[in-house]
């Protein structure tokens, strides 16, 4: 979205449906940074708004924005990964906002997902095609 405060986004985001998400350039890195927040509701039809860490131009150098958000996976009830981030703010879905700019997973590997380790913490993002493991894995999943 560009130039948004927190705040702002709070506002923006809190009527709309569960796995809205903004993008945003941070205000939290001197060295610029960009970041995205999403909004869930708690039981009691409050809203609560979950942000990443912000992505840095080092970071973007290999991974691409559009790659993040299709690949961003948090643990859910009973440890099934999803991704939580449904909707490019206003209300478009996420796939039709940026499915012409994904890239497909290295090694044809079908179904790869990625953990990325800015949110939550104790998760570290390994792109499929980076690094052999002492380990067989089926598909892309790694969670460190």
């Amino acid at each position: 979205m560009g130039f948004v405060s927190r705040k702002y986004e709070k506002h923006l985001l809190k009527k709309k449906r569960a796995g809205t998400f903004l993008i945003r350039f941070s205000e939290s890195t001197s060295s610029g940074g960009i970041t995205f927040t999403w909004v869930d509701f708690n039981s009691d039809g409050s809203p609560q708004f979950n942000s990443v860490e912000p992505y840095t131009k080092k970071e973007l150098e290999f991974l691409s924005l559009p790659d993040i958000i299709r690949d961003y996976q948090l643990f859910a009830t009973e440890a099934v990964p999803e991704n939580p981030l449904l909707y490019l703010y206003p209300d478009t879905p996420r796939d039709e906002a940026f499915g012409s700019y994904y890239e497909e997973c290295q090694k044809g590997i079908s179904g790869c997902q990625f953990f990325l380790g800015h949110s939550p913490p104790g998760l570290l993002f390994i792109p499929c095609n980076s690094v052999e493991l002492p380990f067989p894995m089926d598909g892309c999943i790694y969670v460190i």
